[in-house]
């Protein structure tokens, strides 16, 4: 007698092992007959099975074993009694042993996207944003890896090359949001054994607002820029500005801003209650001065001629609970009343 490999590659893989029995099958010779007795012996477990005659007279059996059983352990063994015509007595037993692999092997690594896993206001104006790693095991040149951001699936092909096998998923930017995003990166390992198994890592990004809402502090780079237009504008070959302390009636000083004759007939034009809000929004306070604020109420005469308060503390919109905007970060303010 023999027996047959389990599977066509003596390994259970999964799949195999997805129903409820495995077949054990093999080939009699001898004096063995249809009525005569198979056993299979496996981890303390004995099943009984049925032996059968094929249309050229061969004989053949088979043992049906519980799935669990045969995945728990790697060897069993046959055994056929009998007797012969005369009725003499046999018995035959034969050893087996398997292998059983559930699972194809990987190893997914994926690096830190942008460096840190926080894409900058800077980094979010890109249109893509690039998610690569490595791959290790039962994973091939060729082969496919997703990146799933926000709903947002991405596809790249893997790439082997001198550090192993490589991936590289461009991403839109515009998938990510503002604050926390999760990103998984998924790959299917295929094991020579027939199993597949998906792997995932995942990621936590965080990203900051790309574009910036009205009303929030501007940034570094943008106040920087705004006080070097500002004061570009308000310089002595453009315009004359000073502040002089003036006291309030809770013993308290607030600076005032005048001007010059020159520097009046530009502000005229401008509210400077408006001014300080686009300036605090990060427009162009140069094109908004020279245009003179055509898109704002025009500032009476008299606000200049009479000192500019540049505290604000008059809501343009009347609004006591609204924001107020102050110039006085921007321009230096000297220590003294100051002098022409």
């Amino acid at each position: 007698m023999d027996i047959d490999s389990v599977t066509q590659d003596n390994v259970l893989n999964h799949q195999e092992l997805q129903g409820t029995m495995v077949r054990v099958t093999g080939h009699l010779g001898g004096d063995v007959d249809v009525w005569d007795s198979i056993k299979l012996k496996i981890g303390g477990h004995e099943y009984t099975g049925s032996v059968d005659t094929l249309g050229n007279g061969e004989r053949v059996y088979h043992v049906d074993v519980d799935s669990d059983v045969m995945k728990a352990n790697t060897a069993f063994s046959v055994e056929v009694n009998g007797h012969d015509a005369p009725g003499n007595p046999y018995s035959k037993t034969t050893s087996h042993t398997y292998a059983v692999d559930q699972q194809a092997d990987a190893t997914l690594i994926v690096d830190k996207l942008t460096g840190d896993n926080h894409i900058s206001r800077a980094e979010a104006q890109g249109a893509i944003t690039h998610i690569t790693g490595s791959v290790s095991g039962d994973v091939h040149d060729g082969e496919h890896i997703k990146a799933l951001v926000n709903g947002h699936q991405y596809d790249a092909i893997l790439h082997q090359g001198n550090n192993g096998l490589t991936y590289d998923i461009e991403t839109e930017t515009s998938a990510f949001r503002a604050g926390h995003n999760r990103v998984s990166v998924l790959v299917e390992a295929h094991d020579d054994h027939g199993n597949i198994t998906p792997y995932t890592q995942t990621l936590n990004v965080t990203m900051d607002d790309p574009a910036p809402h009205k009303g929030h502090t501007a940034d570094k780079g943008n106040h920087a820029a705004m006080q070097h237009a500002l004061h570009n504008l308000f310089d002595d070959s453009a315009l004359s500005l000073s502040y002089a302390p003036v006291a309030t009636g809770h013993g308290q000083a607030t600076a005032v801003l005048s001007a010059d004759d020159k520097a009046k007939a530009m502000l005229d034009k401008v509210d400077l209650s408006d001014l300080a809000r686009e300036l605090h929004e990060g427009v162009d306070i140069a094109k908004y001065i020279q245009s003179g604020g055509d898109h704002h109420q025009i500032a009476s005469p008299a606000k200049v001629a009479h000192g500019i308060d540049t505290a604000l503390s008059t809501h343009a919109s009347g609004d006591p609970h609204s924001a107020t905007y102050s110039l006085d970060h921007l321009i230096a303010k000297p220590d003294h009343n100051p002098t022409h």
